[in-house]
């Protein structure tokens, strides 16, 4: 079993397993990632189908797009790509917290955007992947490894 050394923003799973706009950026920099297995956490899961659901409601993807971005998902789960790794939310809430304070006046963080950074702090992962500039700056701060 490979290591856990990287966490994705949702957004970017997103763009990797259905496609958009941002398709070509999320994707590329996902498949490079060689070194370890990215962590997902119970938050990825409810934000991750969520977000593909409410594509289906805005017509953006058909149900049966949503029915192969979720196989993808769980089969990538299964090849040991995306690895649920268990994170205590407390402390994930407590670290967004304190990221509020340090980085919310100067950057403009959303509340979810920090629990993402909050929670690749927490599972000490190496690497954060997020195409969102303010979650790069403040993950780059905190001293994460920024991809792409």
């Amino acid at each position: 079993m490979t290591k856990v050394d990287a966490l994705a923003d949702t957004s970017l799973l997103v763009s990797v397993y259905s496609l958009d706009k941002l398709s070509p950026v999320a994707c590329a920099a996902f498949r490079a990632h060689e070194t370890g297995a990215f962590a997902i956490t119970t938050f990825h899961r409810l934000e991750f189908f969520n977000a593909l659901r409410l594509r289906v409601f805005r017509g953006e993807i058909s149900e049966q797009q949503l029915e192969q971005s979720i196989e993808d998902w769980e089969s990538d789960v299964a090849d040991d790509i995306l690895r649920d790794t268990p994170v205590e939310l407390e402390h994930v809430y407590h670290r967004a917290r304190l990221l509020s304070i340090n980085h919310t006046r100067t950057v403009g963080m959303r509340s979810l955007d920090l629990l993402q950074v909050a929670a690749a702090l927490e599972l000490h992962v190496k690497y954060f992947y997020s195409l969102d500039d303010r979650q790069r700056k403040v993950a780059a701060a905190e001293k994460l490894k920024v991809r792409p």
